[in-house]
């Protein structure tokens, strides 16, 4: 019981790794393969869907933080749209995942 609320505690709190770019880059591809997942144990999406939206307006409003806010959102729902279409939406969010990497080194 001890590691669930401490695996709670660590997903609730929003955070958008701002010079970390290794745990921003794992704490995407865990938000895909998360999300997928959850859509294959399950055999679901639709649910999985509306929970990651209604799940990151709350961090939104806490943090404030939109491009943590759409980084977030845009691959957890990547891990339920891979689980409905399979290649097309893995190779995007693949790509989408180094170009936002590049552009997050490249500032800093």
């Amino acid at each position: 019981m001890k590691l669930i609320s401490k695996l709670y505690g660590i997903f609730k709190e929003p955070s958008s790794f701002e010079k970390d770019h290794y745990s921003w880059l794992t704490n995407q591809i865990g938000h895909i393969s998360f999300s997928f997942t959850i859509c294959y144990l399950f055999n679901i999406w639709i649910p999985i869907l509306l929970f990651w939206i209604f799940w990151e307006i709350k961090h939104l409003i806490e943090s404030k933080d939109w491009k943590d806010f759409f980084e977030d959102l845009f691959f957890e729902l990547s891990g339920v749209f891979i689980f409905i279409y399979g290649d097309l939406p893995l190779i995007l969010s693949i790509v989408i995942l180094i170009l936002l990497l590049c552009i997050r080194v490249n500032k800093n």
